[in-house]
């Protein structure tokens, strides 16, 4: 659990800073000052599944100063949660969140749970994390998405087929 909360908390650290630019740009030896650093403070986290693993990146999160909003199929309050809502106020919440973390097991319930209608929901600028399973996303649509600027960008830790075939947009 620790690790899969390091991690969550790393990839917003390196989408607010633009750190995966910075190293592109290094790797090339290109000196390009970044110009649209961010920080995650006053940030809001939504997170799709507010059991162990939820709750611990939800409890980093808050040592960063974020806000952060779980959906679960049972709301309730939760430690670590500024409020825990229920599945029927997806929509709505996706459209107030930054980052958008999915934390949920694969069960007929969520199989592509995030597809083109919730992507659309989100802010053009929110990021995408998938840390569940690859099959609770829909990755065409994530990768619709990601073309047309629909959202920000996304960090997926989990695919339909692994590894990831290397013809793959989702790269």
């Amino acid at each position: 659990i620790s690790f899969m909360s390091e991690h969550a908390i790393g990839v917003m650290i390196m989408f607010s800073r633009g750190l995966y630019r910075n190293m592109r740009h290094q790797l090339k030896k290109e000196w390009i000052r970044v110009e649209d650093a961010d920080e995650l403070t006053n940030k809001t986290l939504v997170i799709v599944g507010a059991g162990k693993i939820g709750s611990a990146i939800a409890r980093k999160a808050k040592a960063l100063d974020m806000k952060v909003v779980g959906i679960d199929k049972f709301p309730r309050p939760v430690e670590h949660f500024d409020e825990v809502r229920g599945m029927d106020t997806l929509m709505k919440t996706l459209g107030e969140a930054d980052y958008v973390l999915l934390v949920t097991p694969l069960t007929p319930e969520t199989y592509h749970f995030m597809g083109k209608e919730q992507f659309e929901a989100m802010k053009d600028s929110a990021v995408f994390i998938n840390m569940s399973r690859g099959h609770t996303m829909d990755q065409d649509a994530l990768i619709e998405a990601s073309e047309k600027g629909t959202i920000r960008g996304a960090a997926l830790d989990v695919f339909h087929k692994e590894p990831l075939d290397a013809a793959s947009k989702l790269w």
